[in-house]
């Protein structure tokens, strides 16, 4: 089976390991015999503690070209040259992105965290774990996120979480919030989970069923989640050239109607419907601008 590149740079760095401990060793030991350099320095210039304890071939990469950097002018100038100097320099880019030396202390992440059983036992789908607003608005999906109890049984509620979630309610309760909240991640940084969890919080659903909502509840000083109409506007699942006819009839083609639809239903649909006909198609700017001083009237 192909490695991948980490695999590589990983095993070429254990190659690296492997003959440069002796040879640093070596000249580290020689540079302390004829004074050189001090022993009692050998502790500063380890990447950490913990290997200052250790024999110099056990130590990690990372910290073999650190001790090879810092110790240049004293130890390793006499054998090696500018270029290996160099070589060094990127090798220890390399080392660092590659392995952390405190790591040697750390305890391996399975044995902190269990993994869900469809994970541990490689059961689950890669699908599963893209969440998409669009498709749990339309009741479909896997129950971890379309199921509102699932999904905040499974939802860690950190501390920017909590604060959209607060913020949301003391909107919906006339008591402050930000009107609007523009989410800002990177790639995979909890965007959509972060509009899913407002989607279930506002479902209607009792928020004693939801696992951490107690505590945003007391955050947010309500005794009782506000009620909402949710609405869901997800752009690439909206086109003008592809009109949606929904299950009443309705043959919603604009964003502006889908709003409506959802919000009322086929009567807030046939209001918007009225005003958007009241408003003359292809208004040239100028008559817009002149139009009681720059102002639409109510079509209605």
């Amino acid at each position: 089976m192909a490695i991948t590149n980490h695999e590589r740079v990983g095993k070429a760095l254990e190659m690296l390991k492997a003959g440069l401990g002796p040879f640093v060793e070596r000249e580290i030991k020689g540079a302390m015999e004829s004074k050189r350099l001090d022993d009692h320095k050998l502790r500063d210039y380890a990447e950490d503690p913990v290997l200052a304890n250790k024999p110099i071939p056990d130590w990690d990469v990372a910290g073999l070209l650190k001790l090879m950097w810092e110790t240049w002018n004293e130890v390793f100038r006499k054998i090696l040259g500018p270029a290996e100097r160099s070589l060094v320099g990127e090798l220890r880019g390399q080392g660092t992105a590659t392995e952390s030396a405190a790591a040697a202390s750390l305890k391996p992440w399975r044995e902190i965290v269990t993994p869900h059983k469809d994970v541990a036992s490689g059961r689950y789908q890669q699908a599963e774990f893209a969440a998409d607003l669009w498709q749990v608005h339309l009741g479909e999906g896997t129950d971890e996120y379309r199921d509102p109890v699932e999904f905040f049984r499974r939802t860690y509620l950190t501390e920017s979480l909590k604060g959209l979630l607060v913020g949301a309610i003391h909107r919906l309760a006339c008591k402050g919030g930000d009107p609007v909240v523009q989410l800002q991640t990177n790639f995979g940084g909890g965007k959509t989970h972060s509009m899913l969890a407002l989607y279930h919080l506002f479902s209607g659903g009792a928020p004693t069923e939801l696992a951490g909502i107690d505590t945003v509840m007391q955050e947010a000083g309500a005794t009782q989640l506000p009620k909402a109409r949710r609405v869901v506007l997800v752009g690439n699942k909206i086109s003008p050239g592809n009109p949606v006819t929904k299950e009443d009839g309705t043959a919603v083609r604009t964003l502006w109607g889908e709003l409506a639809w959802q919000l009322g239903g086929k009567k807030a649909f046939a209001v918007l419907s009225r005003a958007a006909a009241g408003i003359p198609a292809g208004m040239p700017g100028q008559r817009l601008r002149k139009t009681h001083q720059g102002r639409l009237s109510d079509p209605s």
